[in-house]
Parts: C-alpha cells; structure tokens; sequence
C-alpha cells in the first residue's frame, strides 16, 4: 500500500514554483520503498516579462580575480 508521508511547496526568485510529494510503500519482501513527485506550477502570468535590478557596489569576479593578483605581484 502506497501511502503519501510529506508533501511541501518550493520556489525560488525567478518565480519558478513546485511541489514536492513523498510517497512511502511496503514491498512484498517487507522492506520499504521512498518515492518522491516532483510538479512544476505553470505561473499565471507565464509570458510576462520580467528584470532583476542590478545591485549597485557588486563587483564581478573578473574584478575580484584582478585585484587578487595585483595584490601578490606588489
């Protein structure tokens, strides 16, 4: 007998969202089974646009890297 243990709701920032479902199963030979379902939430407003706000002061690595090895060439 299949029988649902957990289930949980996950997003992220690019507005991307799923649910997670947890399935525990007894097999004939009396171990266990784990199954997890994974479902992707189309969002509503799929064909919308969207941009992320750069974050002023951020260094890329390229400049990160530059400035570490200036510093062990002085």
């Amino acid at each position: 007998m299949r029988r649902e243990i957990l289930k949980f709701h996950d997003s992220n920032m690019a507005r991307q969202e799923w649910n997670w479902t947890c399935f525990m199963e007894r097999c004939e030979n009396g171990s266990f089974s784990l199954t997890l379902k994974q479902e992707l939430i189309e969002p509503e407003d799929a064909d919308e646009a969207f941009a992320i706000d750069p974050a002023l002061g951020l260094k890329r690595g390229a400049d990160i890297y530059q400035g570490h090895c200036q510093k062990k060439l002085t």
